[in-house]
């Protein structure tokens, strides 16, 4: 089974909504607005999902290896620095 690699992401700019259809493994979103703001973070979203996931004001999703929301202590409001 393949994993996400741990402290690395997929940025995906210009969205407010994410699927999981074709996705093999689970993985943990954060919705952010324009300013980097955390609106809303899913945990531990399951792959094959058919229906989006869905954010209003979100203008990127960050997802990342499952476990990251909890270990990072993520919430919403908070302001992230992404380093690419």
């Amino acid at each position: 089974k393949r994993q996400a690699t741990p402290g690395e992401g997929l940025l995906i700019t210009e969205t407010n909504s994410i699927h999981m259809w074709m996705m093999s493994i689970p993985i943990d979103v954060v919705f952010l607005n324009q300013e980097q703001t955390i609106l809303k973070t899913i945990s531990n979203l399951k792959p094959w999902r058919l229906l989006p996931v869905f954010c209003a004001g979100a203008t990127a999703a960050l997802e990342l290896p499952v476990g990251t929301i909890e270990s990072k202590k993520l919430q919403n409001g908070e302001v992230l620095c992404i380093v690419s």
